[in-house]
């Protein structure tokens, strides 16, 4: 602090050489400020300045590495132009349409499957037998009623056929099996009794082949009609047949009343 301290120098010292210039005055408060006052240093930037330095450095190291360890580069050929679409006035009229199906042909089964006609298990089938045509029935041959009294049973049994069946029954609109035999035989003047087991025990025993209009025909112990000849009889059948004429379907045994 000398400096500072000391007096302000007016005029500048003497010299001996003439040519030489003088020095300027110099004001000694100013030459020791302008020594002891340095230049300021911004450290915010100072700092910045060292990044940036920093990382330039790293961005050469790191390109030399990968300049030196990475194969070079190939070169791709660019693609080859394809040739110009040509569109015609009437392609967007049929670009949304689709290709018209081939028509099917009527016989197009039967071409690629020649054998779908053809039965299954062809070969194995073996033809049929003609069937065997029924001789014709003849014509029912009754024998002639008795003039007597199992005419006058045959005639009564046969005028009775359609009525319907009702059980315990003995008409005149309606009959049942026994009832009918009953009936038949209540017209020459014979009385039986309305039940089937009580009619077998009436009368004698005939054989199928002794049968004649009249005889009482039983085809099981439960069931009675009246034989007219022919082979047939006329019976109550059932709630839905009612009085018929049918064969003689079954054989138990049978009863002869009159004759």
């Amino acid at each position: 602090m000398t400096l500072i301290a000391g007096a302000c120098l007016s005029a500048p010292p003497s010299h001996d050489n003439p040519n030489r210039p003088a020095p300027v005055a110099v004001d000694a408060v100013d030459a020791v400020d302008a020594v002891a006052a340095p230049d300021e240093v911004d450290p915010v930037e100072d700092s910045r300045q060292l990044r940036l330095a920093v990382a330039r450095a790293n961005r050469a190291t790191r390109a030399n590495w990968a300049a030196a360890e990475s194969p070079p580069a190939a070169v791709i050929p660019p693609p080859a132009a394809s040739p110009p679409t040509v569109v015609t006035a009437a392609a967007p009229a049929e670009a949304g349409r689709r290709a018209p199906k081939p028509a099917a042909s009527p016989n197009r089964r039967a071409s690629t499957a020649p054998n779908a006609t053809a039965p299954k298990h062809a070969a194995t089938r073996q033809p049929r037998r003609p069937r065997q045509q029924r001789p014709a029935r003849p014509p029912t041959a009754f024998a002639p009623a008795p003039a007597g009294a199992a005419g006058a049973v045959v005639a009564f049994a046969l005028a009775q056929v359609g009525h319907p069946y009702r059980h315990a029954t003995s008409g005149p609109g309606a009959f049942d099996c026994s009832g009918l035999a009953m009936a038949a035989y209540a017209r020459i003047g014979v009385s039986l009794p309305h039940q089937t087991g009580g009619i077998a025990g009436r009368g004698r025993p005939v054989s199928r082949a002794e049968l004649r209009p009249g005889d009482l025909v039983f085809t099981d112990p439960g069931h009675v009609g009246i034989y007219i000849g022919g082979g047939q009889m006329v019976h109550a059948s059932t709630e839905r047949g009612g009085v018929k004429r049918s064969d003689v379907y079954r054989f138990a045994f049978a009863r002869r009343i009159v004759g």
